[in-house]
């Protein structure tokens, strides 16, 4: 994800009252972001729908370069689960 698509997506957040911003305390250049009574409400709804659902809806509305930047980080993720290796 790039930095204008990050902004981009934080302000439609902030705007919808799904997050609150405060500075960071010891970095001016950083935001700290919270998740709102309004947003968490909104997380559960989503989460409580099935995984294709909210896959298909997502889908949907993305633009081409954004599903295939979704498809990437959907195998990063999967990856990132992925339990570390055990040490011989």
């Amino acid at each position: 994800m790039t930095h204008h698509s990050a902004a981009k997506t934080v302000k439609q957040l902030l705007g919808d009252d799904l997050v609150r911003a405060e500075p960071h305390p010891h970095d001016g250049r950083k935001l700290l972001l919270h998740i709102t009574d309004l947003g968490r409400a909104r997380l559960q709804r989503e989460r409580a729908q099935p995984a294709s659902r909210r896959s298909m809806a997502a889908a949907s509305e993305a633009t081409r370069p954004v599903r295939v930047q979704l498809a990437s980080v959907r195998g990063e993720h999967r990856r990132l689960r992925r339990p570390p290796p055990t040490s011989p």
